[in-house]
C-alpha cells in the first residue's frame, strides 16, 4: 500500500495496519523464541540477538531506504520490503512446518493476574517509552532535516 498510495488517507491507513502487523509479529516471533529455547539463558541470548536485529533494522533502514528512494524511485524502498517480507513468510513456512494447535491442550494466565506481576508491568513500561521516542522521532525528523539541511522535497 506505500509503494502505491497517492493520498494521505491511503497512508494512513497502510501505516495503520503496519502497526498492527508489526505488534502481531513481535509478539508472535517472542513467544516462538521463549517456546523453542526453554534454558533461561538461551532464550536471553535468542531474544538479545533477535532485538538487536531489530535494532540493526532501525539504524540501517532509513538510510537505505532513502538511498533506494533518491536513485530507484519512491517505490523501491517499500517493494523491496514486500519482497523480503514474503520471502521471510516462505522460509518460515517451510523451515518452521506449523503444526495444528489443539486448542483445548492450552490454558493462559489471565489478564488480570499478568497485570498483578510487577515485573510484566516494568517491561511494559519500558518498551512503551522505549517506543514513545522511536514515535515521536520518526514523524519529525523528516521536517527537521528540510529546514536544517535544507535538503529537497
Amino acid at each position: 500500500m506505500f509503494a502505491f498510495a497517492r493520498s494521505y488517507t491511503l497512508l494512513f491507513i497502510a501505516r495503520s495496519l503496519q502497526g498492527i502487523g508489526s505488534s502481531c509479529s513481535s509478539v508472535a516471533g517472542m513467544g516462538l523464541l521463549a517456546s523453542v529455547y526453554t534454558d533461561d539463558q538461551e532464550r536471553g541470548n535468542a531474544m538479545g540477538v533477535a532485538l538487536g536485529g531489530l535494532a540493526l533494522g532501525v539504524l540501517v533502514g532509513p538510510p537505505f531506504g532513502s538511498v533506494m528512494y533518491e536513485f530507484v524511485g519512491k517505490t523501491a524502498p517499500f517493494l523491496a520490503l514486500a519482497a523480503l517480507t514474503l520471502m521471510d513468510g516462505a522460509l518460515q513456512l517451510f523451515i518452521l512446518q506449523p503444526s495444528k494447535i489443539q486448542p483445548e491442550s492450552q490454558t493462559g494466565t489471565s489478564l488480570l493476574t499478568l497485570l498483578r506481576d510487577p515485573y510484566i508491568i516494568i517491561a511494559a513500561g519500558a518498551i512503551c517509552f522505549a517506543n514513545m521516542a522511536i514515535a515521536m522521532l520518526e514523524p519529525a525528523l523528516p521536517i527537521w532535516m528540510m529546514e536544517t539541511m535544507c535538503s529537497s522535497k
